[in-house]
């Protein structure tokens, strides 16, 4: 089933909605195309900066810039995961994801079907990823409390 509502296309699969990963943007850029040196502009001089490598594994060191209780790990200079306040990830469209009912509106399938974090403070609506009309193995959890979305965590599963 596909739906378009404001010019976002929406696929509902199982129990994920997916989200294009070119319409997600930290400040105004696309989370494809963003540097190191973008999020620091946009967020400022992170609390500290740590760099992980495992020669066995890793043929590219991880970069993480940590902030208060936020963090964003590069690799390959892209951006591999982060776990942000909601009010810094936006959409093509322009609306914030912070902005709970629009939001819950355009996926309500994974408002219907959120999960609750290990720790038990947040609801998790999960969405999935796809880049070029192509399911991923990458999601974006919304985690909210009552109706506010807090934070927006993206990650691979392996």
């Amino acid at each position: 089933m596909i739906n378009t509502i404001n010019t976002i296309l929406i696929i509902s699969i199982l129990t994920y909605e997916m989200i294009d990963i070119n319409d997600i943007n930290i400040g105004t850029k696309q989370i494809n195309d963003i540097s190191q040196t973008d999020i620091m502009v946009i967020k400022g001089k992170p609390n500290n900066i740590k760099k992980l490598f495992d020669p066995i594994v890793d043929d590219e060191p991880t970069i993480i810039l940590n902030y208060k209780d936020e963090y964003i790990k590069f690799q390959y200079g892209k951006i591999k995961e982060f776990y942000l306040n909601s009010r810094d990830i936006n959409m093509n469209s322009g609306m914030f994801f912070n902005n709970f009912n629009k939001i819950k509106q355009l996926f309500p399938k994974s408002f219907e079907n959120c999960i609750i974090s290990n720790d038990g403070k947040y609801s998790i609506a999960r969405l999935k990823i796809y880049k070029d009309l192509l399911e991923t193995d990458t999601y974006l959890d919304l985690l909210f409390i009552d109706n506010e979305i807090v934070k927006v965590r993206y990650w691979k599963d392996l």
